[in-house]
């Protein structure tokens, strides 16, 4: 949960910048184009910037709770194409009953 949360603020402050820069453009470019503008337009393309860090968040969360999901969906597909294992217990067991035999262990052909 806390390598989520780090992300999630480290994307929000660099979203935050992306959205500063972009009303400092628009702003700037406001007061270059101040004769040819009215200051409606002027108004609602600021007003519009400063929606855009917003909307890119949202964007960027939503997509990412998309993934999330389809990888969620993915694996129940897996888990039920996986061949099932085999039984804990054998029906018939090969082993006599004093097997081991004898309480050694023994190392062929082992090199260091």
């Amino acid at each position: 949960m806390f390598p989520s949360m780090i992300a999630n603020r480290w994307l929000a402050v660099r979203m935050e910048g992306l959205g500063s820069f972009i009303v400092l453009f628009v702003a700037l470019f406001a007061v270059w184009g101040r004769e040819t503008m009215n200051p409606g337009m002027v108004g609602l393309s600021i007003l519009y910037a400063l929606q855009i860090t917003q909307t890119l968040n949202w964007l960027v969360r939503v997509t990412s709770e998309l993934e999330t999901n389809i990888v969620a969906v993915e694996r129940i597909k897996e888990y039920g194409e996986t061949k099932p294992e085999a039984a804990w217990e054998l029906q018939k067991s090969t082993l006599s009953r004093d097997w081991p035999e004898q309480g050694r262990v023994e190392f062929q052909d082992f090199q260091v």
